[in-house]
C-alpha cells in the first residue's frame, strides 16, 4: 500500500508497472506516458488550471457548434522546454540561441521526431506534445513577403511542452493524469520511472486536496457575465479603440475593391486592431470569454511574458490518422433576438450572392491548399455551406479532407494550408502584398494558428480570431473581413466591429478585477 500525507492507495498508481516500462524501454521507446485516472466529480477545468496556476501552461477547450461541451479538456502543468524566435534566432529554453536556416518548426519537428513515444490505446488523441502558436507573420518564412520596417513586439511561433498533462474527461467527469516520462539513456530508465511515478503519486495527493480559496469578488463577475453585457456599449468602445475611423477603413475598402476590379485578386481581407492598457488576469478573462462565447475551439497560453486567450469558431487544420481537413468559413451574420429571427437571418445569408460566391472561392482555395499534400484523387468537400451558429454570430462552414501523402506529415500540412485563406484572401500572395500596404501594424497572433503538434504525429490548430492577445501590459483584439467586388465598405467596417465585440466585452467585462 502507498502512503501519501493522509491518502492511502491499495493498488498501483499507473497503468505501466515498472516491469512494463523497462521492457518498453528497452523495445526503442523514450518518451512513456505514465497515467492514472481519478473521478473528480466536483472538479472542472477551470478549477484545476486555478489549483495548479503557479504550473499551469496551457488550457485547451472546446464547445462542439458553441453550445455543447466537447469531452476532453487539457490542462499542461510543469514546462519541460519551450520553443520561440526573435527575429532568424530560435531560442530554446533549455539551450543557448542560435540562427537557424530553416523554419522554426522544422527545428521543432526534429526535437519531436527524437522522441519515439508510446501511445497507450486508452488516452485521447491528445495525452501531450508541443502546444503553442504561430503568428500571421511567420508566412514571411514561407513566402517571399519583405518584413518591412515594422519591429516585430512577438516571436513568428511560441511553443511549450509540457512534463505533465491533466485530461478532463466530461463524459465520465473523470480526470487523468500524464506525467510524459522522457527517457535520455537507458541506463536512466529506472531512475526515470521513479521520478515520474513519484510526480504522479504527488499530483494525484494534491487534487484529492482542499481546492484554494475562491476570489469572491471574481466568481460573481464571472457568474453574471452574460448579465453585463447589456450595460457595455461595446460596439462604441470598439470604434474608439479601432487603429481606423469608419472613413479610413471605408477607404481601405474601396482600394481594396479597385485591386478586385482591376483583377490584381479575386479577394483580400484587411482587418482592424484594437488595444488597450490591461493589467488583466489571464484566467479571469478566459473564464469570462468561455461564458460569453463558447466556441469549438476555447484556449488559454501562458508562455510567462506574453498569453493568448481565445474563442475560435474557425479549425485551421486537423490531421488525424492520415486524414488532414480543412473548415473554411466565411459569410457572417449576427445571432436574432429569436429563434425566427435566427432562421430569417439564415435565410438572408444563403441568399447573398456576394456571401455565396465569396465561401465557394474559398472552399476552392481549402480544396487546393489540401491537394498540396494530400494523395492524387483523395480531396474531397464532405459539407458545402452549412449554417453553424455561435454566441455572437452565425456562419456559413464548409469541411474539406483528404488522405495526406505518405511522405508527408502534421508538419507538411500546416506549412501547405497557412495561413488560412479566410484570413488573407485570393490568390494568397498577392492579398497578403495587399494585406501589408492597408494595415500600419504587424498582425501578430492575428490570423495565425493556435494548437499542438501531438506526440501522437496528429495535428490540431485554430485560426487565431475571436482572441485577446496579451504582452507588456497591452490587450489586442483584432478583426477583419473578406472584401470582393460588390462589398459594402459601411458594411466591412460594422462587421469587423461585430467580429471584436465578443472578445472586447470579455475584457471590458474581466478588466476591472485587474
Amino acid at each position: 500500500m502507498r502512503i501519501l500525507g493522509e491518502t492511502h492507495y491499495p493498488f498501483a498508481m499507473s497503468s505501466i508497472d515498472e516491469a512494463a516500462f523497462l521492457d518498453l524501454v528497452r523495445r526503442g521507446f523514450n518518451v512513456i506516458p505514465l497515467h492514472f485516472t481519478l473521478q473528480l466529480d466536483r472538479e472542472t477545468p477551470v478549477s484545476l488550471y486555478q489549483r495548479f496556476r503557479d504550473r499551469a501552461i496551457f488550457l485547451l477547450e472546446s464547445a462542439a457548434l458553441g453550445e455543447a461541451t466537447g469531452r476532453y479538456s487539457f490542462i499542461g502543468l510543469d514546462r519541460k522546454w519551450r520553443l520561440t524566435t526573435s527575429g532568424d534566432h530560435v531560442q530554446w529554453s533549455d539551450d543557448a540561441s542560435f540562427t537557424s536556416e530553416t523554419s522554426p518548426l522544422r527545428t521543432l519537428r526534429a526535437r519531436l521526431a527524437s522522441y519515439r513515444t508510446y501511445t497507450p490505446p486508452e488516452l485521447p488523441d491528445f495525452f501531450g506534445g508541443a502546444v503553442g502558436y504561430v503568428t500571421y507573420d511567420y508566412v514571411r518564412r514561407l513566402e517571399r513577403l519583405p518584413r518591412g520596417t515594422i519591429s516585430a513586439t512577438w516571436p513568428d511561433v511560441d511553443f511549450s511542452f509540457a512534463g505533465t498533462v491533466l485530461i478532463c474527461d466530461h463524459l465520465r467527469h473523470s480526470t487523468t493524469i500524464v506525467v510524459n516520462t522522457i527517457v535520455e539513456r537507458a541506463s536512466d530508465a529506472t531512475n526515470a520511472y521513479a521520478t515520474s511515478l513519484a510526480r504522479l503519486e504527488t499530483l494525484a495527493d494534491q487534487m484529492l486536496q482542499s481546492p484554494p480559496a475562491l476570489n469572491p469578488e471574481e466568481e460573481r463577475l464571472v457568474a453574471t457575465a452574460p448579465q453585463r453585457r447589456s450595460a457595455i456599449d461595446v460596439r462604441a468602445r470598439a470604434r474608439a479603440l479601432s487603429n481606423f475611423q469608419a472613413e479610413q477603413y471605408v477607404a481601405v475598402v474601396e482600394a481594396a475593391k479597385e485591386h478586385i476590379i482591376a483583377g490584381d485578386v479575386f479577394q483580400v481581407v484587411p482587418s482592424q486592431q484594437f488595444r488597450r492598457p490591461s493589467t488583466v488576469n489571464p484566467l479571469t478573462l478566459y473564464r469570462v470569454l468561455r461564458a460569453l462565447n463558447p466556441s469549438p475551439y476555447m484556449y488559454l497560453l501562458d508562455a510567462g511574458d506574453n498569453q493568448i486567450v481565445g474563442a475560435s469558431p474557425e479549425m485551421l487544420l486537423r490531421v488525424h490518422d492520415g486524414i488532414v481537413s480543412t473548415r473554411p468559413i466565411a459569410g457572417t451574420r449576427p445571432r436574432g433576438a429569436s429563434e425566427a429571427d435566427d432562421q430569417a437571418l439564415e435565410i438572408e445569408m444563403r441568399s447573398d450572392e456576394k456571401e455565396i460566391a465569396e465561401h465557394v472561392m474559398l472552399v476552392d482555395l481549402g480544396r487546393n491548399d489540401v491537394g498540396r499534400v494530400a494523395r492524387a484523387g483523395t480531396v474531397r468537400v464532405a459539407q458545402l455551406a452549412h449554417v453553424e451558429r455561435f454566441s455572437h454570430l452565425m456562419h456559413l462552414v464548409s469541411h474539406v479532407d483528404g488522405e495526406l501523402r505518405e511522405n508527408l506529415d502534421a508538419f507538411d500540412a500546416f506549412d501547405a494550408l497557412f495561413p488560412a485563406g479566410t484570413l488573407t484572401g485570393a490568390p494568397k500572395v498577392r492579398a497578403m502584398e495587399l494585406i501589408d500596404g492597408f494595415e500600419s501594424v504587424l498582425r501578430g497572433p492575428y490570423g495565425g494558428a493556435v494548437g499542438y503538434f501531438s506526440l501522437s504525429g496528429n495535428a490540431d490548430f485554430a485560426i487565431t480570431i475571436r482572441t485577446v492577445s496579451l504582452r507588456n501590459g497591452i490587450a489586442t483584439v483584432q478583426a477583419g473581413g473578406g472584401i470582393v467586388a460588390d462589398s459594402r465598405p459601411l458594411f466591412e467596417y460594422e462587421e469587423c466591429i461585430s467580429k471584436a465585440s465578443a472578445p472586447l466585452l470579455a475584457l471590458e467585462i474581466a478588466d476591472p478585477l485587474a
